[in-house]
């Protein structure tokens, strides 16, 4: 009895009527036993959580890469919570945080990064960026992350929807370049309508709210320079909207994610004008499809818009871990594997083109032209206007592009609802 006494006294927790010495609570979450002969052993584990919303794919490359992880650093052990349906799982962690009972770790869009950290939502993430790992990091992901002199989140990968445009048949309406304006483009409409009435326009997937704003906005080159106006209705977007819905008929519903065959199939046929596809959609085309289809990259829609970074939760009671766990899943290796295996561009500059050290004759290199476009200043800009309303802003626009497809698009009834917006 007096050996407990002492190992209770050294550990500065008090001995009291009903508590087992042998099994005694730390308030700092770790516990202590003492096993029958006395002998003591503390488990100084740590556990975090991450929540993330990925597809099957990217999941199954993260989970082996944190197993990596957990083999390097036994003591921290991380349980990643994956939500497929990246709307709810973006609402639910929103009211998490505001509740104040958030995971360690999530994978946040960009943009809601500094919305999240004017709430007190975040901890800054500035010690992981220094050096040469700041160095790396690209203007136009790394500016929507910034806010009160800090940066917020740490770059993961972007995977931006592109408009790509099948060059013969803007050969046959007489093009040589892509529409750059709305009224062009009606123009080439009225032309494929006379020689291809059996094309259609473009490629709309009911309920894909930042597949329609790049579209929307690919006309605007005021949208696309700024933040401000691609959650703003105005009597231009408005109007389009009108058009597209008389022009319905002319309109695919191949889905944005997943479905490469069939707009390939549908562009080889010359049956479609227009693909707003994400990059990991255009790596899926086959060469040959890829080589009928023109992007304008003078006409990138807010390419930060589709890109996600690490946070720390402001709750966390571990925070080295975290961020320790955070720059292990954004290094070079890292960002190399995701992009080998899903598609989605690295972060990171130095893994674009010929500066990329991984290259090998199976490695897959990402085009070095991205850098220049992501480190354009009115790239890097672009995001300037988001503030705290963004997320709730974005989730109402999302759920009522939803709720207004019923089997097709119904852009009648979202423009009504959105023109309240301005």
């Amino acid at each position: 009895m007096i050996g407990a006494i002492l190992i209770i006294a050294l550990l500065d927790i008090p001995l009291s009527p009903g508590v087992d010495p042998t099994s005694t609570g730390k308030p700092d979450g770790k516990s202590v036993d003492q096993p029958p002969g006395g002998e003591q052993t503390i488990d100084t584990s740590i556990e975090l959580i991450v929540n993330v919303s990925v597809n099957a794919e990217q999941f199954m490359t993260l989970s082996q890469l944190n197993r990596t992880f957990m083999m390097k650093y036994p003591h921290i052990k991380v349980k990643l919570l994956n939500q497929a349906n990246e709307s709810e799982a973006y609402s639910s962690w929103l009211e998490q945080s505001r509740q104040g009972t958030p995971a360690d770790v999530m994978l946040l869009p960009s943009p809601w990064i500094r919305p999240f950290a004017m709430q007190g939502y975040l901890k800054p993430v500035d010690s992981l960026l220094t050096g040469d790992a700041l160095s790396d990091q690209m203007s136009g992901l790394l500016e929507p992350l910034k806010w009160n002199g800090y940066v917020w989140g740490v770059p993961k990968d972007y995977n931006p929807y592109l408009v790509f445009w099948n060059s013969q048949l803007l050969a046959e309406a007489g093009l040589s370049v892509p529409p750059s304006t709305w009224q062009s483009f009606e123009e080439t409409a009225l032309k494929l309508n006379e020689l291809k009435p059996e094309a259609k326009l473009v490629n709309l997937v009911p309920g894909n709210l930042q597949q329609l704003l790049v579209w929307l906005h690919t006309f605007d080159p005021k949208g696309r320079a700024n933040s401000e106006f691609l959650l703003k209705s105005d009597a231009s977007l408005v109007g389009q909207l009108n058009w597209l819905q008389l022009a319905e008929s002319r309109i695919s519903k191949i889905g944005a994610q997943g479905s490469s065959y069939l707009i390939g199939d549908a562009v080889n046929k010359n049956e479609l004008l227009a693909a707003i596809l994400p990059w990991s959609d255009y790596l899926e085309l086959t060469e040959s499809v890829q080589s009928r289809l023109k992007i304008d990259r003078d006409a990138i829609v807010s390419p930060w818009l589709n890109a996600r970074s690490f946070a720390v939760s402001s709750r966390t009671e571990a925070e080295d871990e975290a961020l320790l766990w955070i720059e292990e899943m954004t290094d070079s290796y890292a960002q190399q594997q995701f992009y080998e295996d899903s598609g989605v561009l690295p972060s990171r500059s130095s893994l674009f083109g010929l500066s990329n050290t991984y290259q090998s004759e199976q490695a897959i290199v990402p085009p070095s032209w991205w850098v220049g476009i992501m480190n354009d200043l009115t790239n890097a800009e672009s995001s300037a206007a988001i503030d705290t309303n963004w997320p709730d802003q974005w989730l109402d626009w999302q759920s009522q592009w939803e709720a207004h497809i019923d089997g097709s698009p119904q852009f009648f009834a979202f423009g009504d609802y959105i023109a309240k917006y301005k």
